[in-house]
């Protein structure tokens, strides 16, 4: 056959038939305005008779079998076409199992009517029926306010929330009509932004799976949004999980965060009873290694760079002036960093302090009382006033008794300057998160063009912990800083400074410095 015949015969083919697969039934929208359009696929065993049904009036396709059984014509609903659920290779093997149970040993004739089979699946999956897809789980865990794991009527913190929800169900126009805040035990609570959705059962009616996709700049699309999380939740395994962890390029940080969400979701799943006494197997576990996340031996992360540096004895000075030449600027803002210096807090620790934990230990002496509910650790801890946090306290005070009285009345040390001034008359306002800083990066990038010093904030804690190291010892430093595991800051905050490093090989070349004659 010529070249010729046999691009006529393609382009014949190709405009009846579309290829048997899920990249082109998903492409296919035909140019008839029927409400009923089908097609077919190129002639194999397995697509004989098999179509594809595109309904006009919801858009969506639908899988059909015709067959002729006792030379009379017949059709079979085989379900919804959904890519990567239900699609080419499930379809496939059903077909496979048609033609075996039902076909003669030729293939080429129907003996018995593949009905029976699928009423036989349908009863199976009627016995299932109850049991939720990864979605509905997703749905009643937001619902529920993400409770903790381990703790009894606590919730999770408002970061880890967020953390939970971008993966679960962000990347779309849902996240847009949220916000997060944490009351004064330390629970993380979710709010719905004014004219949208006031319920996460009027977002996801809004908002349903595969609607609103906003695609990150990487490319990732909510577990919400995705095939996997239209399977029923009993399927998932550790493939299927580490499967989509390696589905897209991700860095070990975002694997990490995945992982952590739906170790979340399966637990939430259990606790709700719904595998009833049949519970599968953890496909979360990592004790196994069936789901291994790989190790990058350079990190993506922006402020990488910084994880084993601190600042030097002399550089303290230098952002102690910063830190006073800029608070006109960036008023409390450079307050919180110098608090963040001198105390070795953790950022998300000190812009939760309230004016209130200011107090006075056993012997009468000022301390402040960091509760568990705002540290990381949920133990409760104890900063001592010593002349350094004094000062930062000082002008804290002089400010709000200065230019900024109209802050007098919010309970956070570390206000915000963008504030509803209307609405600091409501007491539920006042006191919510909509009044402290959430972000000191602008304050800190004025710091560093200041000092002519580059960091990050997350560099004051190991600072504080590695000269506090250096004075008291090993041993003092863990009581002041309130570490029970000595492999904690050994690992992520106690650091050695080149000029440490150098001090200390010097005293090492000492012993095998030897004197020697001129000539030797």
């Amino acid at each position: 056959m010529g070249i010729e015949n046999l691009q006529k015969l393609s382009n014949k083919r190709s405009s009846k038939t579309i290829h048997f697969t899920d990249y082109s039934i998903k492409k296919f929208k035909p140019t008839k305005e029927d409400k009923r359009v089908k097609t077919g696929f190129p002639r194999s065993s397995i697509t004989n008779g098999l179509k594809i049904v595109y309904r006009e009036n919801t858009q969506e396709k639908y899988w059909e079998l015709t067959y002729f059984l006792n030379k009379k014509k017949k059709t079979l609903s085989l379900g919804k076409f959904i890519p990567g659920v239900r699609g080419t290779e499930v379809i496939n093997d059903e077909m496979s199992a048609f033609i075996k149970k039902h076909k003669n040993k030729k293939k080429s004739k129907w003996l018995t009517d593949p009905k029976v089979t699928t009423k036989e699946v349908d009863k199976k999956e009627e016995e299932t029926s109850q049991e939720p897809t990864v979605n509905k789980v997703i749905e009643d865990l937001c619902l529920s306010g993400f409770p903790k794991v381990l703790i009894k009527d606590e919730l999770l913190a408002s970061s880890s929330i967020r953390t939970h929800i971008n993966f679960l169900i962000g990347s779309n126009k849902r996240t847009k009509c949220l916000s997060y805040g944490d009351d004064e035990n330390g629970n993380g609570n979710i709010f719905f932004a004014p004219g949208g959705p006031q319920s996460f059962p009027e977002l996801f009616q809004k908002f349903p799976s595969g609607v609103g996709i906003r695609k990150s700049r990487l490319g990732e699309v909510s577990l919400y949004d995705t095939p996997t999380g239209l399977r029923p939740i009993r399927e998932l395994t550790p493939t299927v999980i580490d499967q989509y962890l390696n589905s897209i390029d991700r860095s070990e940080g975002q694997q990490e965060n995945i992982l952590l969400s739906f170790q979340n979701l399966w637990t939430f799943a259990c606790k709700q009873k719904v595998f009833g006494e049949n519970v599968p197997n953890n496909p979360t576990s990592r004790r196994d290694k069936r789901i291994i996340i790989m190790k990058s031996r350079y990190s993506k992360a922006h402020n990488s760079a910084y994880n084993d540096k601190t600042f030097n004895l002399e550089d303290l000075p230098k952002l102690d002036r910063a830190f006073v030449k800029l608070s006109d600027k960036y008023p409390f803002s450079a307050e919180a960093l110098n608090f963040m210096l001198v105390t070795g807090s953790r950022m998300e620790e000190t812009l939760k302090l309230r004016r209130s934990m200011r107090t006075k230990d056993s012997k009468g002496r000022p301390i402040i009382l960091m509760p568990g509910t705002i540290t990381k650790s949920r133990r409760p801890r104890k900063i001592v006033v010593t002349e350094p946090v004094q000062k930062v306290l000082d002008r804290l005070d002089f400010l709000r008794e200065g230019k900024y009285k109209r802050f007098f009345a919010v309970p956070w040390e570390f206000p915000t300057l963008r504030t509803n001034r209307v609405k600091l008359s409501e007491a539920e306002y006042l006191h919510s998160n909509h009044t402290r800083i959430k972000n000191l990066e602008g304050c800190w990038k004025a710091i560093e063009k200041e000092t002519g010093l580059k960091g990050s904030p997350k560099m004051f804690r190991k600072t504080n912990f590695t000269h506090c190291r250096d004075v008291l010892g090993e041993d003092d430093a863990m009581v002041l800083q309130d570490q029970l595991n000595k492999a904690t800051p050994k690992k992520h905050y106690w650091k050695t400074s080149d000029d440490k490093r150098k001090e200390l090989a010097d005293k090492v070349a000492k012993i095998f410095t030897f004197p020697r004659a001129v000539n030797d």
